[in-house]
C-alpha cells in the first residue's frame, strides 16, 4: 500500500532532532545556539509525533478499529517499559518509605520513563477522543486552545517561579501537572485529528502552509530567545506558545509535499531512534567522559546500530516499533 513518505521523513529528523537534544549537542560550541535548539526547536518534537498520530488516528476512529490501535500501543509500551525496566529501577531517588517507592512505581507505569511518556500520552489522548469525537469541529477546538493555554501558563508561572518559594511554584514545577495525556497529549493529538477530518490540506495550498511555518517557526526562536535572556537554562520548557501553533505548520508542510513509497524502512528507523536512543545515552553519560558533541555522535552511531537490529528483529516479533 502507497504511503507518503515525506512524512516518516518528517518523523526521522525529529528523531533526530530527539537525540542532538538530548545530548544538548551545541552546549560546547555556543551557549545561545544550544538554548534555542534544545528550548525553542526541539520544542516542536513530541508536539509534531503527537499531531501526525491524531491525523491517522482518524481514519482508525472511522473504520472501528480503536481496538486494534490501542492493542498495538499497550504492546509497544511494555515492550519499552520491560528494556528499560533496568534503567529506571537504577534513576530511581532514594527511598525511605515503602509509600515513596509505590508512588515511584505508579508513576513510572502510568506516566513512563524518559522518552516514553510518550506513549502513555497518545493512548490517554486517544481513549479520551473516542468519547468526544462526535462534538462539532468548534468545540473541539475550543477544547485546544484551553488546553494549550492552560499548559502554556502553568510553564511560564512555573518556570518564571512567579510565585516562588511555595507549594504552588513545586506543584506548578512538577512535570506530572501539565507532561500529561490530558493537558499536554490531547489537544496536539487532536490537532492532528481535526486536521484530517476538517480536510485542512485540501483547503490550504503549500505555499499557505509554508509561509505559516516560517511565521510560526520565526515567532517559536523569538519566544525561545526571549526566555533565554530571562530564565536559567535548567528550567526546561515542554510546551512554548508558538510551539502550538508551528507544530501544526510543520506536519502539514510535510503532509503537503506528497512522495509516494511503499516502504517502512524511514518509519522505522525513526521509531527505532526515538525508543532506543536513551539507552546509549545514559548509558555513555554514565560510563564515558565526552564532550557533548562526540556524546551526540556516539549516541546517534550506536542508536541507528541498534536500529538496524530492531528492525530486523520486527520483522518477527511485531510491534516493537
Amino acid at each position: 500500500m502507497s504511503r507518503n513518505v515525506s512524512v516518516d521523513v518528517l518523523k526521522l529528523l525529529l528523531a533526530l532532532l530527539v537525540v542532538a537534544g538530548h545530548a544538548a549537542f551545541l552546549a560546547d560550541v555556543n551557549d545561545l545556539l544550544n538554548y534555542l535548539s534544545r528550548h525553542g526547536l526541539c520544542r516542536i518534537i513530541v508536539p509534531t509525533f503527537l499531531i501526525i498520530n491524531g491525523y491517522f488516528f482518524y481514519h482508525f476512529i472511522q473504520n472501528q478499529q480503536v481496538k486494534v490501535w490501542l492493542q498495538r500501543l499497550f504492546i509497544l509500551y511494555a515492550f519499552w517499559m520491560l528494556f528499560y525496566a533496568y534503567f529506571w529501577f537504577r534513576h530511581r531517588p532514594p527511598a525511605p518509605t515503602a509509600m515513596d517507592d509505590a508512588i515511584y512505581l505508579f508513576q513510572m507505569v502510568f506516566f513512563g520513563y524518559f522518552q516514553l511518556w510518550y506513549i502513555p500520552a497518545i493512548i490517554g489522548a486517544g481513549w479520551l477522543l473516542t468519547f468526544v469525537d462526535h462534538w462539532s469541529n468548534a468545540k473541539l477546538i475550543t477544547s485546544v486552545v484551553v488546553l494549550c493555554l492552560i499548559a502554556v501558563v502553568i510553564q511560564y508561572l512555573g518556570n518564571y517561579h512567579v510565585f516562588a518559594d511555595t507549594a504552588t511554584d513545586e506543584w506548578l514545577n512538577n512535570i506530572y501537572v501539565y507532561r500529561n495525556f490530558l493537558i499536554f497529549g490531547f489537544p496536539f493529538f487532536c490537532m492532528g485529528f481535526l486536521i484530517n477530518r476538517m480536510q485542512l490540506l485540501k483547503k490550504l495550498s503549500t505555499p499557505q502552509i509554508a509561509l505559516g511555518m516560517v511565521i510560526s517557526l520565526t515567532l517559536l526562536m523569538l519566544e525561545s530567545y526571549f526566555n533565554y535572556l530571562r530564565v536559567p537554562e535548567s528550567e526546561d520548557f515542554d510546551i512554548l506558545f508558538f510551539s502550538v501553533i508551528c507544530s501544526p505548520f510543520v506536519f502539514m508542510f510535510f503532509m503537503s509535499i506528497r512522495i509516494n513509497g511503499n516502504s517502512k524502512m524511514i518509519a522505522q528507523y525513526a521509531s527505532g531512534l526515538y525508543f532506543v536512543h536513551v539507552a546509549f545515552y545514559v548509558l555513555l553519560t554514565w560510563h564515558a567522559d565526552l564532550n557533548h558533541l562526540s556524546l551526540f555522535a556516539a549516541t546517534l552511531g550506536l542508536s541507528l546500530a541498534a536500529t538496524w537490529v530492531l528492525i530486523q528483529v520486527n520483522k518477527k516479533l511485531k510491534y516493537i516499533l
